[in-house]
């Protein structure tokens, strides 16, 4: 049987969004985001954290600026309720196959762990976050369209769909 997963955006839709985070002092979890992800696990989805760091390609940050922030972040979610990051760290211009919304930064996810990509769902608060999920074949949800302002929402959503 094909796995199941949830590609949620970091900055916006699980933590505030401080434009360029350099450090794990502004890792900031957005009101019930943990709660969300939890739910998620419990309802059987895999959970995977897609995100564009083009600050990195941009010269403003460093691979291992973002490796901090990540790690403060895993710290105050839930042990083993996130089963991977996957980070892009090129700049717009660079005009790779991993920047959202592209499928270069989750399709060797999907191949890894056997994933049903029309059964997943991409979370996040811009365009590039739903158009991904499109683009797999699976559900992009935008924050902000249709009632759902919150990753809870979509969670909520999401979990009753079982």
């Amino acid at each position: 049987m094909q796995n199941k997963a949830i590609f949620v955006d970091r900055d916006g839709t699980i933590i505030f969004d401080h434009g360029y985070i350099k450090g794990p002092e502004k890792v900031d979890l957005l009101p019930k985001a943990k709660e969300a992800i939890d739910l998620l696990k419990r309802s059987g989805f895999m959970v995977f954290i897609t995100t564009n760091q083009s600050g990195v390609g941009r010269g403003m940050m460093t691979s291992k600026d973002v490796e901090k922030v990540n790690t403060r972040l895993l710290e105050l979610l839930s042990p083993r309720s996130v089963d991977g990051i996957l980070i892009c760290e090129h700049s717009p211009e660079e005009n790779c196959n991993c920047r959202k919304p592209k499928t270069g930064l989750v399709e060797p996810v999907i191949k890894k762990y056997n994933i049903d990509a029309a059964r997943s769902y991409s979370i996040g608060d811009k365009d590039s976050d739903k158009e991904l999920g499109n683009n797999i074949g699976g559900t992009g949800i935008k924050l902000g369209e249709k009632g759902i302002n919150t990753l809870w929402d979509a969670a909520l959503l999401i979990s009753s769909k079982k």
